[in-house]
């Protein structure tokens, strides 16, 4: 099993105790006892499972991945784009806004207004982390912290996503990785802070 993010909070910016914070786990289109490994998989099974919490009656709302992904982090319905992937990386152009709170419209990045579950922990203090995959292995298809298809050296707003396809020492996609998709973590410079694409240290992991 292959999940594409994983979301760690920490108790506290500073204050990396052991133990502390619960690892959140998406992987997007699977089972229950899918997502919950292999039994092989010891740390995910009996280290990190413990600490997290089962949320039963919870499914995705679209059939691909970015839309799940994106009402995960931050509760926004499907737009047309995310339902299709979002195949260019374009501005959200918000049109309303629904009782709930959420930005009614259509488009891939979401303006600062519309906050995600990585503004809540920030605000409550706590430190966050995503680990994507081959994130940064090309330097000119994504960038190597935050994550966002490239153009050249440019990052390809209003342009075709090239992480929609892999390449043979790539696979990292920006449509798996949702953070990519709020203004509110890409410009205040939290995803270059707080994203890696491997782990380097764990809460519960002993050292």
């Amino acid at each position: 099993m292959a999940c594409a993010t994983g979301l760690v909070a920490l108790g506290g910016p500073t204050r990396r105790r052991r133990g502390r914070g619960r690892p959140r786990d998406g992987c997007a289109g699977e089972r229950r006892v899918g997502a919950a490994g292999p039994s092989q998989a010891k740390y995910l099974n009996q280290t990190l499972a413990p600490q997290g919490a089962l949320l039963t009656n919870y499914f995705g709302i679209g059939h691909v991945s970015q839309g799940n992904y994106v009402a995960m982090m931050s509760g926004q319905p499907l737009s047309n784009q995310t339902q299709g992937d979002c195949q260019k990386y374009n501005e959200f152009v918000q049109t309303g806004t629904v009782d709930s709170g959420a930005a009614v419209g259509d488009g891939c990045i979401y303006p600062a207004s519309v906050q995600t579950l990585p503004d809540q922990l920030k605000a409550k203090g706590l430190v966050w982390k995503a680990y994507m995959e081959d994130m940064g292995n090309t330097p000119t298809r994504e960038e190597a912290t935050c994550g966002r298809p490239l153009l050249g050296a440019q990052v390809a707003v209003g342009q075709t996503d090239g992480t929609q396809t892999a390449t043979a020492t790539d696979q990292y996609a920006a449509r798996h990785n949702p953070f990519v998709s709020f203004h509110s973590l890409v410009d205040t410079g939290d995803c270059a802070k707080y994203r890696s694409s491997r782990p380097t240290w764990s809460p519960a992991r002993p050292r």
